[in-house]
């Protein structure tokens, strides 16, 4: 191994060539390669995050764009539902209301029916104590002596 040499990089370079000098250039060249290679690394280094941020910008920009369509789904299907629920809740009031007029009407029946069958009751019995009564049975017997004279003329 060689000795470390002392460079004055600070100070001028001297101009005239020594047999070390062709050392002290290959070490200087080496240092200036890896210098420019590291340079270029940083730089490229450097240029990443930019796109790495214009990158994560767009997909952030795309995100957002998903976020508010999906927003924009959700608003869509919250006013249509709510929709569906007036128009269903609508629709039980109505049912409600013709479900109370059914029943009243049918209450209006029942007491016509029970009405009709007191009346009937009623002429039930009248008609019970007219056909038991001497003088139903007295034109029943009239009736049917008439009958079998009316035969009697009528086939003779």
């Amino acid at each position: 191994m060689r000795e470390p040499v002392d460079l004055d990089l600070d100070g001028p370079l001297p101009s005239r060539r020594a047999p070390g000098n062709a050392s002290e250039s290959q070490i200087l060249f080496g240092a200036l390669v890896t210098i420019l290679t590291l340079a270029t690394e940083m730089k490229r280094l450097s240029a990443e995050p930019p796109q790495k941020e214009n990158m994560l910008a767009r997909e952030q920009t795309r995100l957002e764009g998903a976020l508010a369509r999906k927003e924009a789904q959700v608003e869509d299907l919250s006013r249509r539902l709510a929709e569906r629920i007036s128009a269903e809740n609508a629709r039980v009031v109505q049912a409600d209301r013709h479900a109370a007029r059914l029943q009243q009407d049918y209450g209006d029946l029942r007491r016509e029916k029970d009405q009709l069958q007191s009346q009937k009751d009623q002429l039930q019995s009248q008609l019970e104590g007219i056909t038991s009564s001497r003088a139903w049975k007295l034109l029943t017997v009239l009736h049917k002596f008439r009958l079998r004279i009316a035969k009697l003329l009528g086939s003779g």
